[in-house]
């Protein structure tokens, strides 16, 4: 009905003007561009910004500069109005593998590119600000206070497997008391895939991150109330005001588009390997050869500023109202910045985080 509606509205639209096009001369003035900074904080990580310029919303984008990202800027870091260093800029930054805990698996972390990087770690409770200045530029910053971590109490999960794997996840917190708390829950894969070539060597890769295939569905009443996703579409946000003080089990499903497990057989006719999706409940007969792909979720619980929690909320109505025809005609909304002297955010967040294995 709501898909009818939509189109019912087109079709009018469509008729009103589709007989007279008028081009409308802009006549004010072009604004000078600002920096735009971005950085997301957590603690006990070293920090990452990201500087770039702000464009005229009439000058057209090309392939080269749709983003401009400034490499000459001076990014100053400051931890409870001290001064602390000048942070350095890396066009391609790689930081270290991450151990899991209580394992000695190694997961490849995700590259940053073209951001500044400090040397020195903050803490949760530590006011952080990050002033940035560029030649022909004003200055610009903005500032936040870094969370404390929620618990996760226990995950418990119930797997199902028919066309994909479907994960019921059980997630008990309890939420930091006497406080207003934002919260982004993340359930993300990390896969080591196990092959086999046509010599019938076995083959392994690292750990590396595998979150496009993962789409979370729920219906529990948190993510009912003043809540949305972020920015990839993938994780939701949601508060604290249906659960002051309390313990809470979320729940919701997890479903995995990847194939979580192989078996092959070499065609004998151009001596190459074959790859069919193996399902565990299939009884599987002959001499074939199981090749697995090694996962392990990570259940994330995030602790976010409250004006990450604007930025993201903001975002979101800005991003479902493009989504929406019949909003043509509604008065434009500004996502929230909390950048002085330019545009972006500066946010910050805590996460506990509960790994759990299903190699």
């Amino acid at each position: 009905m709501r898909n009818s509606t939509k189109i019912f509205i087109l079709c009018i639209f469509a008729t009103l003007f589709s007989a007279c096009e008028t081009i409308i001369e802009f006549k004010g003035s072009e604004t000078q561009p600002l920096l735009v900074v971005t950085s997301y904080i957590a603690p006990d990580s070293v920090i990452f910004v990201r500087v770039t310029q702000s464009k005229f919303f009439l000058e057209p984008d090309t392939a080269y500069d749709y983003i401009r990202y400034m490499k000459n800027a001076n990014v100053q870091l400051f931890v409870n109005d001290e001064f602390v260093e000048q942070l350095e800029y890396f066009e391609y930054y790689e930081p270290a593998n991450f151990v899991l805990p209580q394992s000695t698996d190694t997961i490849s972390p995700s590259y940053v590119y073209y951001s500044y990087v400090s040397k020195s770690k903050v803490k949760s409770g530590d006011r952080v600000k990050i002033k940035v200045s560029a030649p022909n530029f004003k200055d610009a910053w903005g500032e936040t206070v870094v969370p404390f971590p929620a618990p996760i109490i226990s995950v418990d999960t119930i797997t199902q497997f028919q066309s994909l794997l479907r994960i019921k996840f059980y997630i008990k917190f309890k939420d930091i008391p006497s406080e207003d708390n934002y919260y982004i829950l993340i359930i993300g894969k990390f896969r080591k895939d196990l092959f086999l070539d046509n010599a019938n060597h076995l083959w392994e890769s690292v750990f590396f991150h595998s979150y496009q295939l993962l789409t979370f569905v729920s219906e529990d009443i948190l993510f009912d109330y003043n809540t949305g996703y972020d920015y990839w579409g993938h994780n939701p946000f949601f508060t604290d005001e249906l659960i002051k003080d309390k313990e809470y089990t979320v729940k919701c499903d997890m479903l995995d588009f990847g194939i979580d497990r192989y078996y092959y057989y070499p065609n004998e006719e151009d001596d190459t390997t074959k790859y069919y999706v193996y399902n565990p409940n299939d009884e599987i007969s002959g001499d074939y050869k199981v090749v697995h792909q090694k996962a392990i979720y990570a259940v994330k619980l995030q602790t976010i500023s409250k004006e990450y929690y604007q930025f993201l909320k903001t975002a979101n109505e800005v991003k479902m109202n493009e989504d929406d025809v019949t909003n043509l005609f509604t008065e434009p909304q500004q996502i929230f910045n909390n950048i002085n002297g330019g545009i972006g955010i500066v946010g910050s967040y805590a996460e506990s985080v509960v790994y759990i294995d299903f190699r």
